[in-house]
């Protein structure tokens, strides 16, 4: 179990707009060990760090749940085995960006969850491409599909892009000017 002053520690390190990824090593959900098989990689949540008056909160998209705001806390206790890192998002916290992020939360929160397990397969496998995005208003959402569209929103991902096929490893291995590379924030 990880200790409670421990994790405020790392929290303090964090700050609206951030990536969480969550690494698990041996996935107790039926799931998240289909995220591993299919993208080859452990990374199977992701994340969009939300801090207000020294809290900390996780926007996330949880299966047979909706988009929601969390406790990142809560979120993080609620792993085992699991190694979160962090990817610092390279931006002017400004009025205007935490305004952005307002409006963003109001527009997705308590949206549905949604996996297309076909267009994940597609995806996959490279028969989807990622540059034909689908011209209706997303209304649901994977866990990465989420955050891929928040880096879509505030500017730092092309309009072009269809968020709804990008993977927790995608967002992982993201090669962009303002992420920067996952840092470990914690092992539990």
């Amino acid at each position: 179990m990880v200790e409670h002053n421990y994790i405020e520690l790392f929290m303090n390190r964090l700050e609206t707009g951030d990536i969480i990824c969550f690494e698990q090593t041996r996935p107790r959900h039926l799931f998240s060990r289909a995220i591993v098989c299919f993208t080859q990689s452990h990374v199977t949540h992701v994340g969009i760090v939300i801090k207000t008056n020294m809290k900390y909160f996780l926007l996330h998209a949880l299966i047979n749940e909706t988009v929601m705001l969390e406790d990142l806390e809560e979120v993080i206790r609620s792993y085992e085995q699991c190694v979160v890192y962090q990817r610092r998002l390279y931006v002017r916290r400004d009025l205007a960006f935490y305004r952005n992020v307002s409006i963003f939360i109001e527009r997705v929160k308590n949206k549905k969850y949604y996996f297309d397990v076909v267009q994940f397969i597609k995806a996959q496998l490279s028969i989807t491409n990622k540059l034909t995005r689908s011209s209706e208003e997303i209304n649901r959402f994977f866990c990465s599909s989420l955050v891929a569209y928040f880096l879509q929103t505030m500017n730092f991902l092309p309009l072009n892009l269809d968020v709804q096929l990008f993977t927790p490893k995608e967002i992982f291995n993201l090669n962009n000017d303002f992420l920067d590379t996952p840092k470990v924030l914690c092992a539990i």
